[in-house]
């Protein structure tokens, strides 16, 4: 019974030896895209760049509060309200960053004061880490 508590402990500490903190701090630059969900076929694209710190509270995405969770992963989904024009938007945001690569997918959606669907917008892009 011993040998086999011992051999657990052993392996314990083995596996946990082998874990590897990951740092996915740095610059990563790369095209985004963007287009309205009724027109799909007008892409329109430019150079982004998207900087993640290390502080006390983990990765911070481009220093806007926003943190990575211990996977790589953000994915947040919002709505703000426009007070002056009486329009609302829904935010659904996804970021994952893998070894050198962050993958960004944004939807946008206007609505108009009684809740129908003014537009849709999508942004989407891998950027490499620099």
């Amino acid at each position: 019974m011993k040998t086999l508590r011992f051999l657990l402990f052993s392996a314990i500490i083995t596996l946990s030896s082998c874990v590897k903190d990951v740092d996915y701090s740095g610059k990563y630059e790369g095209t985004i895209y963007t287009w309205e969900e009724s027109n799909p076929n007008d892409v329109f694209e430019y150079w982004d760049a998207i900087t993640i710190t290390e502080d006390s509270w983990g990765f911070n995405i481009g220093n806007t509060g926003n943190y990575l969770d211990n996977r790589g992963k953000f994915q947040n989904d919002s709505t703000y309200e426009d007070n002056v024009f009486g329009y609302s938007f829904r935010v659904e945001e996804k970021i994952v960053v893998r070894k050198s690569k962050l993958d960004y997918e944004r939807k946008t959606t206007s609505l108009d004061s009684t809740g129908s669907v003014v537009s849709v917008y999508f942004k989407e892009g891998v950027l490499d880490k620099q």
